[in-house]
């Protein structure tokens, strides 16, 4: 199937090709393909307004030959392939109109309808009101019912004019005019075919301009609300009605009011036009702000003088508080706190306010009852000998009954009593005065009835030496402080104190103690000490060669008896020793001398001995000589903190090494052997490797040397 052109005829080549296994041949020919018409058209709009001409343009494709127009409107129809134009009209009504092309050729027909729609040329606007007049602010509802509006026609256009400065394009308003006087509303409808208009007039009367204020905004519980009109002439209102929001009403031009609880009210003041009659209404929002409870508890309210008392706070709500005692005292604390020193009726008040500053009180009542005065004496406070017997004499003030406590479990109800005490201790002796209102003092003493100290004393030894120390023990009884006589040589107050009798002889000791309340006793003891003589110990010395041994003279008296300390650890019983030491430093030396009573004396005095050094090598030996200093080689030493010192033989062989010293001096010698064997006697060779004394210089002399191992 061959497919047409849009515009014109179409041409197609047909080509026929036949091939065998000798050869291929082909041939052509031409096919001519006429369209079938496509009918179409297009206009320049597709509504309009009686009468209307619409310009309409033929779009058909295929070459058709033949074109029929038919307008739908009965009118003649046209032949022609573009008509330009035509004129379509109506009555009353909207009418659609359907236009129809028909297209055709030799090959065949085509049609296409498209349609318009003419609009009557006449409008109608009208309205209708629910109210047309009133207070204001008034609200009106206009209801439009302008032609072709109830059926929602499209392309109809309106808009109201409320004659207040307020327009809208709504189809059916609602408009509030706030102010009074006389307003023309009109309704303007256009269809763009035609335009009408309609007005109407509202009539808004005034109401009263209302407005008033309270005397402020915040208000505690049980406070009165005061209301006042703002601007609001009396003589034009005809009355006015307050609503104060908790269900309650008021009626007077200016009133007031009192919540009973807390919250936020609106209170709402509605007024009436003495002309119009017209009503009018404001409100404003106030809060009434919960108050706190004042209230407190007394811990018994019927007490005795001096009272002191401390009021429980039961408030609730409050956050800070006022006390008011009635007698001249103030306190801010939370729980009021309170001494009442005179006796009469107190009246309590509390005020508490919370943090927005509402208040509340609570007043209570005290009594505080006079109290009497309790006094007593006594023949005497105190005594050291018991039994004892003690007389009172009551000396209270405004009692009415006595009671004594004597403090041994004796008790009395009598004004003026006597008592005996026949032990030692302490009485707290009491009385309780009471008057007739139950109130009581109470005074006391205490009595004293005293141990009366025992004095006495021992010491561990009554003889010694001079000096002589003495540690004295203390054996007295219910004693607090103690006074010593030593022989008129000296005084202590110690307890127990230690003494040194100077100075031979024969000495008494004589001890007073002082207990509880003065009380005392005293002791002495004569010809209680015994001091013997001691030695007199003294010495000198002299360094016989300058350098290590000392001659000790001895110059000590009255001793039978010496002991030498030299201070390396040695010592002597000689009354004048000889003492060599050997090594250098300084020496602590002590000599205690003993007399016939083996009573001891000592003197200590120092000698220094500078640093004693040298070294000294032997050049031969012979072992088995029975002289140890001939037997071995030995270096002869002191003074040294360093030593070295090695043997070889003839070959350079090392045989022997030592390096030990002690307290200074070479501590080792070789005996003429190597590995436990005796050596053939022979010259040997010595080397010092090292020597340093202890004053941290080294040895200057020879390093090297011989031996001869003789046998």
């Amino acid at each position: 199937m061959f497919q047409q052109g849009k515009i014109g005829d179409t041409t197609y080549t047909v080509t026929l090709k036949a091939t065998n296994r000798c050869s291929s041949l082909s041939t052509s020919k031409i096919v001519l393909v006429k369209p079938i018409p496509i009918a179409d058209f297009g206009m320049d709009v597709a509504w309009g307004c009686s009468p209307k001409e619409i310009h309409f343009f033929n779009v058909t494709t295929g070459l058709a030959d033949n074109y029929t127009w038919k307008w739908g409107d009965g009118k003649i129809h046209s032949m022609e392939e573009n008509p330009g134009s035509h004129i379509f009209e109506t009555g009353e009504a909207d009418t659609t109109y359907t236009i129809t092309l028909i297209a055709e050729n030799e090959c065949g027909v085509d049609s296409v309808k498209k349609s318009v729609i003419i609009f009557p040329n006449k409008v109608k606007a009208f309205f209708e009101t629910d109210t047309i007049m009133g207070c204001a602010p008034l609200k009106v509802s206009f209801s439009n019912y302008s032609r072709g509006v109830l059926g929602n026609r499209p392309f109809l256009n309106w808009s109201w004019n409320f004659g207040d400065g307020n327009i809208t394009d709504e189809l059916n308003p609602v408009h509030i005019f706030t102010k009074p006087g006389k307003y023309k509303v009109t309704l303007y409808v256009n269809d763009t075919c035609s335009y009408d208009s309609f007005s109407t007039e509202i009539n808004v009367m005034g109401a009263p301009n209302v407005d008033f204020a309270t005397d402020k905004t915040d208000y505690c519980e049980g406070d009165t609300v005061l209301v006042t009109p703002v601007n609001m002439p009396i003589d034009k209102i005809a009355n006015v009605t307050w609503d104060f929001g908790d269900l309650t009403q008021g009626f007077n031009f200016n009133d007031k009011h009192i919540y009973g609880t807390a919250g936020s009210f609106t209170i709402t003041l509605t007024a009436k036009d003495i002309i119009s009659g017209c009503l009018a209404s404001t409100s404003r929002k106030i809060n009434i702000i919960q108050a706190p409870v004042a209230a407190f508890s007394i811990p018994g309210n019927n007490a005795c003088q001096p009272l002191e008392i401390t009021f429980l706070n039961r408030t609730t709500g409050g956050d800070y508080f006022k006390w008011d005692f009635d007698n001249g005292n103030r306190s801010i604390d939370i729980n009021g706190k309170q001494v009442f020193t005179k006796p009469g009726i107190y009246n309590i008040t509390l005020t508490a306010t919370n943090i927005r500053g509402c208040t509340d009180s609570a007043v209570n009542i005290i009594n505080v009852n006079p109290k009497p005065v309790s006094a007593f004496s006594s023949s005497s406070l105190q005594t050291c000998f018991a039994p004892v017997d003690i007389e009172f004499t009551n000396l209270s003030e405004g009692a009415d009954d006595y009671k004594w406590d004597f403090g041994n479990g004796k008790l009395s109800k009598d004004t003026n009593p006597v008592i005996t005490y026949s032990k030692y201790g302490d009485y707290v002796i009491r009385l309780i005065a009471t008057n007739i209102y139950s109130c009581s003092d109470t005074s006391k003493i205490v009595y004293h009835v005293y141990n009366n100290p025992v004095a006495d004393f021992k010491v561990d030894s009554t003889i010694g030496c001079d000096p002589y120390k003495v540690q004295f023990k203390n054996l007295s009884e219910y004693g607090l402080s103690y006074y010593w006589n030593f022989a008129e040589q000296d005084y202590s107050e110690d307890k127990e104190p230690a003494f040194t009798f100077k100075g031979e002889g024969i000495y008494t000791v004589g001890l007073k103690v002082v207990g509880m309340g003065g009380c005392n006793d005293s002791i002495i003891k004569e010809n209680y000490i015994k001091v013997n003589p001691s030695p007199v110990s003294d010495f000198d010395y002299i360094k016989i060669n300058g350098l290590d041994t000392v001659q000790f003279n001895n110059h000590s008296s009255g001793a039978i008896s010496y002991t030498w300390n030299f201070g390396d650890g040695l010592s002597s019983a000689e009354e004048n020793p000889w003492h060599r030491y050997t090594f250098y430093g300084t020496y602590r030396v002590s000599l205690t001398s003993v007399n016939k009573y083996d009573c001891k004396n000592i003197k200590v005095d120092s000698i220094n001995f500078d640093l004693f050094k040298g070294l000294f090598m032997p050049n031969a030996l012979s072992p088995g000589d029975p002289s140890k200093g001939v037997s071995e080689f030995k270096a002869i030493g002191t003074g040294l903190i360093k030593f070295d010192l090695v043997i070889y033989d003839t070959w350079g062989n090392q045989i022997w090494e030592t390096t030990q010293l002690e307290r200074g001096t070479p501590g080792e010698s070789w005996d003429g052997t190597f590995n436990g064997k005796p050596l053939p006697p022979d010259v040997y060779v010595w080397h010092l490797k090292e020597a340093v004394f202890k004053d941290g210089k080294a040895y200057e002399g020879p390093r090297y040397g011989s031996i001869t191992l003789i046998k």
